[in-house]
């Protein structure tokens, strides 16, 4: 199973990707962990978590081909 992973923002200097594939992961939750764990840095910025364009509040299951996006809070005027 394949996760595409996109970072938006300051994300993208802190990860210094766009975007990245992860493999054989179950859940959005154990993707945060193991992205925390990959970008030390990304622990102290506040960011939403979308799910093929759905904001999630919780950790939720993940399928071949989904797309989970990293968004930093945004400002518009």
């Amino acid at each position: 199973m394949t996760v595409n992973v996109l970072f938006f923002g300051a994300l993208v200097e802190v990860t210094k990707v766009s975007s990245m594939q992860i493999n054989d992961i179950a859940n959005s939750e154990e993707i945060i962990e193991m992205l925390h764990k990959k970008f030390p840095l990304l622990c102290h910025y506040k960011f939403s978590v979308a799910l093929n364009q759905n904001f999630l509040t919780d950790a939720a299951p993940l399928n071949n081909g989904d797309e989970l996006a990293l968004m930093p809070p945004f400002a518009g005027g």
